[in-house]
């Protein structure tokens, strides 16, 4: 059939059939409507095509426009993301950058640094902190996705810190079975435990950050690979959750920069709760601090002593080299249940 007898069929002018067949006029609902009655076919078949056809013309749109940010894109950890499966296996450019924006839950790359702006802020605060923005929001973002995964209960501080009571005496057990149990108390607080290892060029090894104002995550890198240092960090954390704000997320720095009052009040919160400073002052001032001697303090306060031997160097009473037997190795990939499970297949 010709386009001019089509035209007459459905009393169009010519010009508009002309358009609709050659794309650049839309099948409107009464369109399909007419061409159903002069070709048979239902109207919802044209009306589908139709609206096929100019998702199509706007997925090329995009993807076009994506291949632009092929410079932004691989400014991420584009390798490790691919071996851990957060993304996809590579391939174009365009796909890498849609990968991303799946990964970051973003409609485009101009959005990534208004949702992650949370990120940004925390990045900016530790000046001296040698990271990379990049790697840090997408390590935190596994977290948040970790987050929005889990069905948990609404934070309730009261809950938190009573449980922080069972977990200190946890500490004693293995840290692989410990972590577990950890998880699924602090989910009936409202808090969910994220273990996931780090990424290149992101030196931290904790972070705590909220999800909406009803949830939060406590974020474990494990990079120090010891079970004091895992333990620290995260009393460490808990303490941001029970005493600062929850529009802000806080990282644990690897190195020894100077921290802000809120990281050095986390500090203090952490070490008080896992050893009471009178029995840490009573303890310390016999200065003599022998692995029997250690291990029988640990014991008295329901705590590994790791804990005390971490507390020990960390202050400088012993050098770092002393005690080391007492600490417990921890793998990252041994909690990968606790962590954000391939997004891909």
């Amino acid at each position: 059939m010709s386009q001019a007898e089509l035209a007459r069929r459905m009393g169009r002018p010519e010009k508009t059939i002309s358009e609709i067949v050659n794309g650049k006029a839309a099948i409107t609902p009464e369109t399909a409507l007419q061409l159903e009655s002069v070709f048979d076919v239902p109207a919802r078949f044209w009306v589908n095509r139709e609206a096929n056809y100019r998702a199509a013309l706007a997925e090329a749109e995009r993807d076009q426009s994506l291949r632009g940010h092929a410079t932004w894109a691989r400014q991420f950890p584009l390798p490790e993301m691919r071996k851990r499966g957060w993304i996809g296996p590579g391939g174009e450019a365009d796909d890498q950058v849609k990968d991303l924006l799946s990964y970051f839950s973003i409609a485009s790359p101009e959005q990534w640094q208004e949702c992650t702006r949370d990120y940004h802020a925390a990045y900016r605060a530790h000046p001296t902190f040698e990271l990379d923005e990049f790697a840090l929001s997408t390590w935190l973002q596994a977290g948040r996705v970790r987050c929005e995964r889990r069905s948990v209960d609404e934070f309730d501080a009261d809950r938190l810190q009573l449980g922080l009571q069972e977990v200190r005496a946890w500490t004693r057990d293995d840290p692989k079975v410990a972590l577990s149990r950890v998880a699924d108390l602090t989910e009936k607080a409202g808090v969910v435990l994220s273990v996931v290892p780090e990424l290149p060029r992101c030196r931290v090894s904790g972070a705590t950050m909220w999800v909406g104002q009803r949830r939060a995550v406590i974020q474990l890198s494990l990079r120090f690979k010891t079970d004091d240092q895992l333990w620290f960090t995260f009393f460490h954390e808990a303490a941001h959750l029970l005493l600062h704000s929850r529009r802000e997320i806080f990282l644990e720095r690897a190195g020894g920069e100077s921290k802000s009052e809120r990281e050095i009040e986390a500090d203090l919160w952490a070490c008080d709760f896992l050893i009471p400073g009178e029995a840490w002052d009573e303890f310390v001032a016999a200065e003599k601090f022998g692995k029997s001697r250690v291990e029988k303090f640990a014991e008295a306060h329901s705590i590994a002593p790791s804990i005390v031997v971490g507390r020990l160097q960390h202050e400088r009473r012993i050098r770092f080299s002393r005690l080391n037997e007492l600490k417990r190795r921890v793998v990252p990939e041994d909690f990968v249940e606790l962590g954000l499970p391939p997004l891909r297949g």
